[in-house]
């Protein structure tokens, strides 16, 4: 593991920086040549979710994981549900409101040491509970941001994602003095919009983040973003050159090009990078299919499949996938469950299914 990244000297009080060079393994490949899902997945497991009342999830987002609990956020509901490796609901954080223990709207949200941080935009505000929705803590911040990881206990790193006054994609946030004790990455418009989903992994070595139109994966330390992978994705048509994000989405809506990463996990050297590639089918009919690059750093070789259609030995259903602590996860819902396993156990009044693929590397 590298040198702690948050020994934070007074060097790194306030202060501003552009990216520094550093390794960083280049990777060139066609999207289009694709292998089988067996190529990037060793086996799978079926989660079946309990169905009491408060455990049924409407909507499902983000899910993070931590060795004892899934932590599933419903968008819908506006609440993060916590549920047992074997699928029993434990818990969940479930505050909205408008007092000062309340959220009106979760924004993003990280879980370190069983503890919950919820960012919400509404309120330019932090909020700590523990998985039992107990309020610990909030923290009044001094602009937009749209994603966070807890560093450690005490230090949370945000992101603006091109979208905040400050003009600075990465913020340092200590949550003991309740300040910004480092910032970094300037942009220069306010984009003002937000896509994508994921913009960091927390790992053993440290901190890894990636940007929107950004094919390149960054280890974040003291107070940089060092390159580490970059994939030039060889597609019809290429991201435009602009400091805009907004153009860049506007131009790139309905083109034959990887936009952005929506998740990425890392499992030693290798790294696994989840996005859409939109695709055109009977002339003007297009649709974007999900893809997962799987990459090797030290080797420069990398692999892509698609999870569009499933297969028989790795079921996908029609679920979204979501990669992350190491593993590729899809939800399923009960009436497009396309697999034999334990088929009794599941009808249209259970609980949404999750599906966990462990995920091949070499």
């Amino acid at each position: 593991m590298r040198a702690p990244i948050l020994l934070l000297a007074a060097a790194l009080l306030t202060a501003s920086c552009a990216n520094k060079s550093a390794d960083n393994t280049i990777i060139n490949l066609d999207p289009r040549n694709l292998n089988q899902l067996e190529d990037v997945i060793d086996d799978f497991k079926v989660i079946f979710l309990d169905s009491t009342r408060n455990a049924l999830i409407t909507n499902p987002g983000k899910i993070l994981c931590d060795s004892n609990y899934y932590y599933i956020q419903d968008e819908e509901m506006n609440c993060i549900k916590v549920f047992g490796k074997d699928g029993h609901y434990v818990s969940q954080v479930n505050r909205v409101g408008r007092s000062n223990q309340e959220y009106p709207w979760i924004t993003n949200f990280d879980v370190k040491d069983e503890t919950v941080y919820i960012l919400s935009t509404a309120t330019q505000k932090l909020y700590e509970y523990d998985i039992r929705g107990k309020y610990l803590n909030s923290y009044v911040l001094d602009d937009n941001y749209y994603d966070i990881v807890a560093v450690n206990n005490n230090t949370v790193l945000l992101f603006s994602n091109y979208a905040n006054n400050k003009m600075k994609n990465y913020v340092l946030f200590d949550l003991k003095q309740r300040k910004i004790v480092a910032e970094c990455d300037d942009f220069t418009v306010n984009a003002g919009c937000r896509v994508a989903e994921s913009h960091f992994i927390r790992t053993d070595e440290g901190i890894f983040t990636v940007k929107l139109f950004d094919y390149t994966i960054y280890q974040y330390d003291n107070n940089s973003i060092n390159p580490v992978l970059t994939l030039n994705f060889d597609t019809e048509d290429a991201l435009p050159q602009n400091d805009d994000i907004r153009v860049i989405d506007e131009q790139t809506e309905k083109k034959e090009v990887v936009r952005y990463y929506k998740s990425f996990t890392k499992v030693g050297d290798n790294v696994f990078v989840s996005y859409n590639l939109t695709r055109h089918f009977l002339g003007d009919f297009r649709i974007p299919i999900n893809l997962i690059t799987a990459a090797n750093i030290k080797d420069s070789t990398a692999i892509t499949v698609t999870t569009f259609l499933g297969e028989t030995k790795f079921p996908l259903g029609f679920g979204e996938s979501f990669l992350s602590n190491g593993a590729l996860y899809a939800f399923v819902w009960p009436s497009t469950y396309n697999s034999n396993v334990d088929a009794a156990a599941i009808d249209e009044e259970s609980n949404i299914i999750l599906i966990e693929y462990k995920l091949k590397c070499k």
